[in-house]
């Protein structure tokens, strides 16, 4: 940077920056808003296990048969032996 510039040189340079500067907050926005709208929608058919339920069953399809019967709002995410 040279040391002898003009105040309006100094202020064009500002402005110039300072456009640069939000033209980038802008685009970095923009990165943010996709990469949670993509998390979002690649994580919205997972469930975090919130209730773990033994279902006592004589054999695992007659326990995945019966599962939603019990309560519809769960859903069985492995059977266990």
């Amino acid at each position: 940077m040279d040391e002898a510039m003009t105040l309006q040189e100094i202020t064009s340079g500002l402005g110039g920056a300072y456009k640069r500067w939000k033209t980038e907050e802008l685009l970095k926005d923009d990165y943010k808003k996709r990469f949670f709208a993509a998390a979002t929608e690649a994580l919205q058919d997972e469930v975090a296990s919130q209730v773990v339920e033994e279902l006592v069953a004589e054999n695992e399809e007659e326990a995945l048969r019966s599962a939603p019967r019990k309560n519809p709002r769960y859903r069985v995410l492995s059977a266990i032996e």
